[in-house]
Parts: structure tokens; C-alpha cells; sequence
């Protein structure tokens, strides 16, 4: 099979202010690692978020990761889902990530699903802010939750990308959070 090229910079944390065209789905695959407390080990991920492109500028974003127990004796607790979302991002203004002039802008707001018994609910809304320039794209997320254990949480997010016409480009992210 063949494929168009394709970039491999998610997932992130933060996101950007454009979304799948209508009927495209964005698979992001995340990495694994190995979480090591009070010496009981667990792998974690890989993390999966799946964007479907619906029309009018809206996105449906399912995400979720898998954990599990390594020194867990009876194999009970497998891997398991943890930190599953669904969300709904929209496209309020149209820029320079959509080809157009000035500041992108869309917010995308969901739900913490609970996947383990006796985990909680949580929800969130994010507003974000891209701008696309020839040697640099940045974006802004700033953003207010409700997380599981029922705080309150600020978020605030930045991507900022080397230049899109290079077939490698430099990227970082920064990120801060305040209950």
C-alpha cells in the first residue's frame, strides 16, 4: 500500500487550532514507558487519540491510554483504560493553519469518561490560538477543568514548531497547571 507523507509530531499534550476535513480520521499513537513507585512496576501507554473530521469545522476526539500492573501476581488487572476523553473541538476563526490570513482560533471542550470502577467524571474546555508564520508555528491553549477528584484546574499550553518547510523541523512544548 501506498501512503501520502506524513508528520510525526502528536500526541501532545497541548493541541492546535485546526481540525480533520469531514470524513478523515487522524489516528495519533503515543509512546510507552515504565512507571516505577514504591517499587511495584507498571507500562504505560501506548497513548491513543483518534480525530474524526465531521463537517461545518467540528472534530470528534476520542482518547484513552492502557496501563498495566507488571507485579500484579494473579494477572487480575491486565491492562486496563485509563484517562479516557471524548471531546468536541470547533474552528471559530479560520487562519493561517486553514490557508487564510491571521490567528486561528477553537476551543474544544469534553468529558473525563470514567473507566475503572468507582472513578469519577471530569470535564473541561480549552480555547486555543494558532498562528502559522514561514519559519515558526506557535500555539496557545488556555484552559479551565474539573478534574476526577473534583478540583479545579487552569491549564495553560504552548506548542511552538520549527518551519513547515523542511522535512525535519524542531519542536517544543511547554506547560503549566494550577488547581
Amino acid at each position: 500500500m501506498l501512503s501520502a507523507p506524513a508528520f510525526a509530531l502528536r500526541p501532545f499534550d497541548s493541541t492546535d487550532a485546526s481540525v480533520a476535513d469531514p470524513g478523515m480520521l487522524e489516528l495519533e499513537v503515543g509512546p510507552m514507558g515504565l512507571y516505577r513507585q514504591a517499587g511495584e512496576r507498571t507500562l504505560t501507554g501506548p497513548a491513543l487519540v483518534a480525530n474524526f473530521g465531521l463537517p461545518r469545522e467540528f472534530e470528534l476526539v476520542l482518547e484513552g491510554s492502557g496501563e498495566t500492573p507488571l507485579d500484579d501476581p494473579d494477572r487480575r488487572h491486565a491492562m486496563k483504560l485509563v484517562d479516557a476523553a471524548i471531546s468536541l473541538k470547533h474552528v471559530f476563526r479560520r487562519g493561517s493553519l486553514q490557508g487564510e490570513s491571521g490567528t486561528s482560533v477553537a476551543a474544544e471542550c469534553g468529558a473525563l469518561v470514567p473507566s475503572q470502577r468507582g472513578e469519577r467524571a471530569g470535564g473541561g474546555c480549552t480555547g486555543i490560538f494558532s498562528r502559522q508564520w514561514s519559519a515558526v508555528t506557535a500555539h496557545l491553549n488556555t484552559g479551565i477543568a474539573r478534574t476526577r477528584d473534583r478540583q479545579w484546574s487552569r491549564e495553560v499550553g504552548a506548542i511552538i514548531e520549527g518551519s513547515h518547510e523542511r522535512a525535519w523541523r524542531p519542536v517544543a512544548e511547554f506547560l503549566g497547571e494550577w488547581s
